[in-house]
């Protein structure tokens, strides 16, 4: 995401990996509660909010990560910008 806002949604029933930049823009990460999440962190003047996620470092994770079924492991690197985890308003 380049000077823009942007949404991704992580699916239910599958192992997710992803690699993402956010350059002076804003993203949206909604994940199934029942998909273990894990996101790491990375970049300068940068913001992560999340909602239900433990901080440990540069990393979130869902509570429960461990025993999840199927996980999505995602990384952001954020310049300039935001990036909110589970939005109460949703992805949309």
């Amino acid at each position: 995401v380049n000077a823009a806002a942007g949404w991704l949604s992580l699916p239910v029933a599958q192992d997710t990996v992803a690699d993402l930049t956010v350059n002076a823009g804003s993203l949206r990460i909604c994940a199934p509660s029942e998909v273990g999440l894990r996101v790491h962190q990375a970049g300068v003047l940068s913001s992560i909010t999340d909602v239900g996620l433990v901080r440990n470092g540069d990393t979130w994770e869902s509570p429960g990560y461990s025993m999840a079924n199927h996980h999505a492991d995602v990384t952001v690197t954020v310049n300039v910008g935001s990036v909110d985890v589970n939005p109460l308003g949703g992805c949309l």
